[in-house]
């Protein structure tokens, strides 16, 4: 008997489609090479995910042997990224009679000025070309979008400022730190999106600052990001190429 073609066709299994993936970076800021540090990148290995860190410039004034081996051997293992965090992470100081942040309230000038010192800090003595800014507290203004604007090799900015021609505004929909410093499971979790709502998620966190009580909040979120069917742990770096792909 000869079967239709028809009914061949159907008789074929059909492919599963792939389901939709939820992008989850972890943005890790105040880099250093101490021992809470190498806990989280340890574990961010062991865990088989990845991360991205935020360097402050001065961390790379001195003598940076150990600053600079740890770099290498993170880069190695092909799980993280490094962001320009600013160059002296000072928040809500007094300049000429204001109180100002590093990125905000201070001139167009001094914001590139200390935009340029960690810069070039990080090509020097690292190789590595900053592609991503988040700044200090988050804080930024009008100025810090003209200084970003004028960076030819900036894709993209954690938390703003927003509408910077040509670069990429990474948004914060959710905190998994609650309060800032302190990683908080139960929060996190029940107020975590679904893809639909929010296609990608850039989760704050401030290794450098957690006792065991919080690292332990931090395994449980990344347990639970890691349970979830359409979540994708990846670099700033690549959620960038992957939101500019999606956009052509």
């Amino acid at each position: 008997m000869r079967w239709p073609l028809l009914a061949l066709t159907l008789a074929l299994p059909l492919a599963a489609a792939e389901p939709a993936r939820q992008l989850v970076v972890l943005k890790a800021d105040d880099f250093r090479a101490d021992g809470r540090w190498q806990a989280f990148t340890g574990y961010v290995v062991a865990q088989d995910v990845r991360a991205s860190l935020g360097i402050i410039g001065n961390v790379l004034e001195g003598d940076t042997s150990r600053i600079e081996a740890y770099v290498k051997a993170l880069q190695a293992t092909g799980r993280f990224d490094f962001w320009h965090h600013g160059y002296d992470h000072k928040l809500n100081y007094q300049e000429d009679g204001q109180t100002v942040c590093e990125f905000r309230g201070r001139s167009r000038e001094a914001q590139a000025a200390s935009y340029q010192r960690a810069f070039e800090l990080a090509e020097r003595k690292l190789g590595i070309r900053f592609s991503i800014f988040g700044a200090p507290g988050n804080a930024v203004d009008a100025a810090t979008a003209e200084v970003l604007a004028a960076r030819p090799e900036l894709d993209a900015t954690f938390f703003g400022p927003a509408n910077v021609p040509g670069k990429l505004t990474l948004e914060r929909w959710i905190n998994a730190e609650q309060p800032t410093l302190v990683p908080n499971f139960d929060a996190f979790s029940k107020a975590f999106p679904t893809r639909a709502e929010k296609p990608y998620l850039v989760l704050q966190f401030h290794p450098g600052n957690w006792d065991e009580t919080r690292f332990e909040q931090f395994r449980r979120i990344l347990a639970f990001l890691k349970a979830q069917p359409t979540v994708e742990i990846v670099t700033a770096g690549e959620l960038v190429q992957r939101l500019r792909a999606a956009a052509q």
